[in-house]
């Protein structure tokens, strides 16, 4: 991999920004070098500032963040109990790292309004864009153009959004990893919420999602620079942190290209 170019697909994780439900805004307090002088001596007994460089001491931070905030990947533990028709779903620290890499396949529904469902059609006739066929292992992206708003509020209803049947469709090609540059796998959940309050057809909430409780299945949220990959061709990476027992995962995101 070392002729390869790295792209970063991981967005930037910043204290306040409103591109979360206010529940999951990130929380970040700095401890500045020059507040820290206190704390750092205190480890070393006898010591005074003038013993640090320039009366200087170390910079920390403390972060309240939601295993769900910033560019992540979700366990099936995240949708239900239970996957594959009843096996318990597993949870973030107990999945194989191998699941989490492949050769990567970008679907540009970038031309969809905000709110669309995809439909199986719109991922084929997506495929004969770009003239490739899913192989076993792939890793398929949804660009959505929903990372444009990133920073903002909009971010949280932008983009289309993949619903139960187009992501069982994935699956039954042999894909497991998938992901997508907007906030949520499903349609942003106040066009959801719309449809089920007109329709009251309880199928249509977070049917994406509720895909992993009949086939095992990872998604990632929040990826940015889709627009920067080929269609195919390149090679993906996105570990998840591990967290004991966790619904997700923070992931650095990348892609080997030529």
């Amino acid at each position: 991999m070392k002729d390869k170019k790295i792209i970063d697909l991981s967005i930037t994780i910043q204290d306040g920004l409103p591109s979360d439900p206010p529940m999951m805004i990130p929380e970040i307090k700095y401890n500045r070098h020059e507040d820290s002088v206190d704390e750092m001596l205190g480890f070393f007994p006898g010591a005074s500032k003038d013993d640090l460089p320039n009366g200087l001491g170390w910079q920390t931070e403390k972060i309240t963040l939601g295993t769900h905030s910033g560019t992540h990947v979700d366990a099936p533990v995240h949708y239900h109990p239970t996957m594959n028709n009843g096996e318990r779903a597993t949870c973030i620290d107990e999945i194989s790292l191998d699941r989490f890499m492949g050769y990567g396949v970008v679907l540009d529904m970038s031309d969809k309004p905000d709110g669309y469902l995809v439909t199986i059609d719109d991922l084929k006739e997506k495929l004969k864009d770009i003239d490739y066929n899913l192989k076993k292992g792939d890793v398929v992206l949804i660009k959505t153009g929903a990372s444009s708003k990133w920073g903002t509020i909009e971010y949280l209803t932008s983009g289309a959004g993949m619903g139960k049947k187009a992501t069982l469709w994935l699956i039954n090609q042999g894909v497991m990893l998938v992901g997508t540059d907007a906030w949520s796998w499903d349609r942003p959940l106040g066009y959801i919420a719309e449809e089920f309050n007109e329709t009251k057809d309880s199928s249509l909430i977070w049917e994406g999602h509720f895909a992993g409780i009949e086939k095992e299945y990872y998604h990632m949220e929040k990826l940015t620079n889709l627009e920067k990959l080929p269609s195919h061709g390149f090679f993906f990476m996105g570990l998840p942190i591990k967290i004991k027992d966790a619904s997700a995962g923070w992931i650095r995101a990348i892609a080997f290209i030529d």
